[in-house]
């Protein structure tokens, strides 16, 4: 049987993991832009039209959904579940 202690442990870590996931996406999403800025104009034209950013959108979102699925499977949630 869970305790209110063991829910709040819980939910802080949550909490946790989603504001260190946020900050490392808000930094990940800076560097990209500077990174592009500093490219010539003909270039951020030329990766505009190759769709550049759609494709680095779905290999975000796959290596994400790999995490997630790792992260459920894992033993470590399994304990969480399981307390």
């Amino acid at each position: 049987m869970t305790t209110g202690h063991d829910r709040a442990e819980s939910s802080v870590t949550f909490a946790g993991i989603r504001t260190g996931i946020n900050t490392t996406m808000t930094w990940v999403k800076s560097q990209a832009v500077s990174a592009i800025l500093g490219l010539g104009p003909e270039v951020v034209g030329m990766l505009t039209m190759l769709k550049v950013g759609q494709c680095i959108n779905i290999v975000f979102s796959a290596m994400l959904a790999k995490a997630v699925i790792n992260g459920v499977q894992g033993d470590t949630f399994k304990r969480w579940v399981h307390k």
